[in-house]
Parts: structure tokens; sequence; C-alpha cells
């Protein structure tokens, strides 16, 4: 899968007027920017409007390979495209450590897209050894330089005293930093810290406000803390509402939430038949809440028969994900 080589010649590249033949040819024969430009036209496809070339059709295998080979040669943007493909296993088999070695060559030359990858990198532990300390670091440094995926990234570590001191004033002038920038995920935590008066004055109509400009946005987690301020109101109807839209966003935990309300009649009438199906779904996800739930529904005959086996299953399905009740309602089971 080698790339031809060819001799590097003088290179007569025109990028404002490129067309599939120019731009393979001067790519072949060594012109740098010709290289990247084709990588970014193979990565996008001809129908991008940004980096598209009319003939040029979508292929992320080869992108890769230039995109590499620009890498390997110095440029910046390469090593960034390179280590994301690296990263997601996009055109190319999934390597985190290679992903790692790219970024952090990106990083090192002051690049802030890179600093904050670099940043993720470390927090997961991927391609080197977790190290939050560390990626608090790199997050400070793609911050300060304006990124907003880093802001909101760095306002989150303050906020759960992740490789830092838990500082909520702190963690509001990130999020607000990056919201200024229109990040979605930093409007749903800022509009969270309005709600609860975490680092900032309570003000729920501003928390609203953020919330829903996230939710324009499809952001699940903004609809979730919707749902929890209107159940916290009193508001049951309109909390499921917005469980329910954050349900169908991929929000598991919403059903839950749901599930909840119908087993404990909060604010609506008690429906043990409804509260079993939305803790079913969630427990089918993995949520460790709706696991405890269920066991305890089957321990106590509510909806379902009497069943000690499946509470004890569904118990100890919750206690493996460290469910801070499940071990003691294990015991119940005996």
């Amino acid at each position: 899968d080698a790339l031809p080589i060819y001799e590097v010649v003088e290179s007569g590249y025109d990028p404002d007027n490129a067309t599939a033949e120019s731009l393979r040819y001067w790519a072949e024969r060594g012109d740098p920017l010709a290289e990247e430009d084709l990588g970014f036209a193979l990565f996008f496809g001809e129908e991008n409007e940004d980096f598209g070339v009319l003939g040029i059709e979508k292929d992320d295998h080869e992108a890769a390979k230039w995109f590499e080979k620009g890498a390997k040669e110095g440029r910046v943007d390469s090593q960034i495209m390179f280590a994301n493909m690296c990263y997601d296993g996009i055109g190319i088999q999934q390597n985190y450590q290679q992903s790692f070695k790219w970024y952090r060559k990106a990083a090192e030359k002051g690049e802030e897209i890179a600093q904050c990858k670099l940043g993720d990198c470390y927090y997961y532990g991927r391609g080197v050894d977790e190290d939050i300390v560390e990626a608090v670091k790199w997050y400070k440094k793609s911050a300060e330089k304006g990124d907003d995926e880093a802001q909101w990234k760095l306002g989150s570590c303050y906020y759960y005293g992740r490789g830092v001191n838990e500082d909520n004033v702190k963690a509001v002038k990130w999020y607000k930093k990056s919201v200024e920038q229109g990040n979605t995920a930093a409007k749903t935590d800022l509009g969270w810290c309005y709600y609860c008066g975490y680092g900032v004055e309570k003000n729920i109509q501003k928390a609203k406000e953020l919330l829903l400009d996230a939710v324009k946005k499809d952001d699940d987690l903004a609809m979730l803390r919707l749902g929890h301020i209107y159940i916290n109101d009193g508001n049951a109807t309109r909390a499921i509402d917005w469980y329910k839209k954050a349900a169908e966003h991929g929000q598991s935990y919403a059903n839950v939430c749901i599930g909840e309300i119908y087993r404990n009649g909060n604010g609506i009438k008690q429906n043990y038949a409804k509260a079993y199906n939305y803790f079913k779904k969630a427990a089918d996800a993995e949520e460790r809440d709706a696991q405890n739930y269920l066991g305890l529904m089957f321990l106590q005959g509510e909806h379902v028969q009497e069943n000690d086996e499946k509470a004890f299953a569904y118990f100890q399905q919750a206690a493996e994900q460290v469910h801070p009740n499940a071990e003691y309602n294990l015991g119940l089971c005996y």
C-alpha cells in the first residue's frame, strides 16, 4: 500500500485553481502542499464545499496514506489529521499509540487542537498511561489559546476535581469562555451551574436559556437536565416529556428518571407497569440504578411476581457497577 515515490521537482501547483488532475500530478511529484490538499480532498470527498475537488471521490484509506506522508515530513495539519484517523480508526486500523505520537508532535509545536487531543489521550489513557494531571496541563495550554473544546474540558476538570482541586468558580470561568464560542456541551454544564448555584449566583431563567440553546443542537444531557428542573418544580408531565426526548437521543439514564416518577407516583398516578418497562429499557443499557430498581421490584412483587432469583441477578449486576445500595440489597435476598 506504499505510495509511489517520485523525484521532487520545482512545483507549479496552484491551490486556488486545483483540478483532480493537477492535484494528483503535483502531489505525486512531491509538492508538500499538494500532498496535504489531496489528503483533505480524499477525506472529505468532492461534494464538500471547503475541501472537495471535482473528480476526487472520498477515500479514507488513501487519505490516510497522504496524511501519514505529510506527518512524517513535519506538516502539522497532516500530523493532526493522521492522528485523528488513527484515534478513530478511519481509513486505517485504530492505533492509540500512533495517535498519541502524532498529537504530541503537533502539540509541542503549539497547535491548540492537538494539545486538546493530547489531553484526551492522557485523560482516558489512550496510547499512554492515564495521567489526569498531565491531561489538565495540556487542556490548559489549549484553553489559554482559545480552543473551546479544551476550555469546556478544563472547566469540567475543575467542576469534578479531576487532576486539580475542585473549584466551581474556575469551572464557571472556563465554561463561560467556551460558551462564548458556541460550545454546546459547555452551555449544558454552565446552565446546570446557574441552576444549582455552583460557582455562580443561582439563576434559573439563565439556566433554562442555556439548556434550551443546547437542546437546539440535540444535546441529550441538556434535555435530561431540563427534565430534572421540571420534576423539581413539581411538573411531572413536562419532566417526562423532556426525559423522553433525552432517551430518544440516546440518554439511557432518562428512562431511569421516568421509571422513578411512575414507581413513586411523583406528581403523577403511580404505575408499576410503566415503571417496570422504563427500568427494563435502562437496565438493558447497563444503567445500574435501573438494575437496582428492578431487583427491588422482583424482591417486593411490584407489577411482577416475587422472584428472589431474578432480584438477586439484578442486584448483582448493579453491585458489579459499584452501586451504593446494591450490595446491601443483595443481602435482602437471603
